[in-house]
């Protein structure tokens, strides 16, 4: 039986911190430049997106319709092992003080079960009627849209394509996509980024944008919005409204009135300000783990993590969960069962 006021005890004895929501971006300093499978130009290390300082938007609005097209490469591209990407060992370096310098987590993708995903996942996949847009040469075009209203998690995948090439950008070690101050590529979706280096080439990149819409808000609209730089503070680009649609919602798991656990993020609800998640473990039938996180194993499988409004926090999954197959989830060391 899940004892609610250890659960509560757990939260009320740890500290306040983002760190996993951010440790990745501030240790990109570390990362090496790297050159991803099928492209043989360099591409360069950046740590923060680039703002534009002034804008052309034109909005469209979106209609959706069933994404017909093989679902496989797209799964594969969210969750599966993503190339040369799939696995990175941790960097851990402490300074002379034995203070933590350096964190970057390990991560590790899986081979995607495609049972599994085309039971719990491939259904909810939409795309757009109107889904291209052409800016300075760049061609955008959004191929297929993830939702999950049960955690507010969603993914896109979304490519651009310019036969003369495609500039400057960044890869960090886990294969996460950016922008540098010298790219022409201009492309705001979800809150992060991963290159598809299995079927990226020199002239067309294919992205998985991660982002959390909070769906107990519905305060704004889910949006992407693509361009290219004109000069140093003006860009040309055009929003994508992204509607929500998830078909009667994915089969989820309640471990309490404070946890969903869908096949591709956890939501916990409710977490005081005051609390900091520090490690998330869950646990199948046959005796198996995903680590979701762990700071003290120095371990990061999470895509994306967001605290927002009213005590929600999502963390958004690098491969898919079996929610048939799932026992309890472990955090802080406290285990809880499947309500």
């Amino acid at each position: 039986m899940f004892d609610k006021q250890q659960f509560q005890d757990t939260f009320d004895q740890v500290r306040a911190s983002d760190a996993l929501l951010t440790e990745v971006l501030d240790m990109t300093t570390q990362q090496k430049k790297h050159t991803p499978k099928h492209i043989t130009r360099t591409v360069l290390i950046a740590a923060v997106l680039i703002c534009a300082l002034t804008m052309s938007v034109v909005a469209a609005e979106a209609l959706t319709k069933k994404f017909s097209d093989d679902s496989k490469p797209v799964i594969d591209a969210f969750f599966g092992e993503n190339g040369e990407y799939a696995n990175g060992g941790s960097i851990v370096e402490y300074d002379e003080y034995g203070k933590l310098a350096i964190n970057l987590p390990a991560w590790s993708r899986e081979t995607v079960d495609m049972d599994v995903a085309e039971r719990l996942v491939a259904p909810y996949l939409y795309t757009l009627t109107e889904n291209t847009v052409t800016k300075g040469g760049f061609t955008y075009t959004i191929q297929a849209i993830l939702y999950d209203s049960n955690t507010g998690a969603y993914v896109v995948r979304w490519s651009v394509e310019n036969p003369n090439g495609l500039g400057e950008y960044g890869v960090g070690l886990n294969g996460e996509f950016y922008t540098t101050e010298e790219s022409e590529i201009y492309a705001v979706c979800g809150g992060r980024q991963y290159l598809d280096t299995e079927n990226s080439t020199d002239t067309k990149l294919y992205i998985s944008s991660f982002g959390v819409d909070w769906v107990q808000d519905y305060n704004d609209e889910l949006w992407c919005e693509f361009g290219r730089w004109e000069s140093e503070d003006q860009i040309d680009t055009r929003e994508f409204i992204i509607p929500r649609s998830d078909q009667g919602g994915m089969e989820a798991l309640k471990f309490n009135d404070n946890i969903t656990l869908s096949p591709v993020a956890i939501l916990f609800d409710g977490v005081k300000d005051s609390v900091v998640l520090n490690e998330c473990i869950i646990t199948y039938k046959d005796g198996g783990e995903y680590v979701v996180f762990s700071e003290s194993a120095f371990v990061d499988n999470t895509t994306y993590g967001l605290n927002g409004s009213k005590g929600y926090v999502t963390y958004t999954f690098n491969r898919i969960v079996d929610v048939e197959q799932v026992t309890a989830v472990r955090l802080n060391g406290v285990e809880i069962p499947v309500a």
